[in-house]
């Protein structure tokens, strides 16, 4: 409502996890975007903006607000390719106003299990992964550019893939990157217990096991 007011000619678009099922869209006023993103947003925000917001019905992927209420616009297939997404490189962020010296990072969208408890199976269907090179270029820009003490992964799963995992270890090693990282595991009879040592001499220092 504040940026409404100071700035009445700004586009507003919401996105996330909280607004993805029609449940969670309906209660958000009609008046308070012009559009919400379901789902992942990077091919859908950029279609958008070719478009112009004015014509955010004829784009897939979003909610748009009608008389009767949000109306979605379609469906939007997820992103296969992960690597031909450009990472955050936080340029416009004020690190300094943060407490923790973190920064998250994602290496992989949607998982290889069907946990019936977990919403993600849903919100990320089907799982695909970056490639090694493209983690550790990230990592290795972040660490540079930035004072972090924690790489948080957002994955739901970080080895859902053990070869790349195994590859992105040996590179963070290779490289001699000094992070520390962790995130969410499963417990898979295929994982080499070689890979342990690895995983931590390479920075891991934390893993959820569920």
């Amino acid at each position: 409502k504040r940026i409404r007011k100071r700035y009445p000619n700004r586009k507003i678009i919401f996105g996330g996890h909280e607004v993805f099922f029609p449940e969670q869209v309906a209660v958000v006023p009609l008046d308070a975007a012009d559009a919400i993103c379901k789902g992942e947003g990077e091919a859908t925000i950029c279609e958008l903006m070719e478009r112009g917001v004015e014509n955010a019905a004829e784009v897939p992927g979003l909610y748009v607000p009608t008389e009767e209420g949000w109306r979605n616009t379609g469906h939007r297939c997820p992103i296969q390719d992960l690597d031909t997404i450009p990472w955050p490189k936080f340029s416009e962020i004020d690190y300094d106003l943060y407490g923790k010296r973190f920064l998250p990072i994602m290496g992989s969208r949607g998982c290889i299990g069907n946990c019936f408890f977990c919403g993600d199976r849903y919100t990320a269907p089907g799982y695909r992964i970056r490639s090694a090179s493209s983690q550790v270029d990230e990592l290795e820009y972040l660490s540079t550019n930035f004072d972090v003490e924690h790489f948080p992964y957002n994955d739901p799963l970080l080895d859902g893939n053990i070869p790349i995992l195994e590859e992105k270890t040996d590179e963070l090693i290779r490289r001699k990157l000094d992070v520390s990282y962790g995130g969410n595991m499963m417990v898979r009879r295929h994982m080499p217990e070689s890979l342990f040592p690895k995983l931590r001499q390479s920075g891991m220092t934390i893993a959820l096991v569920g």
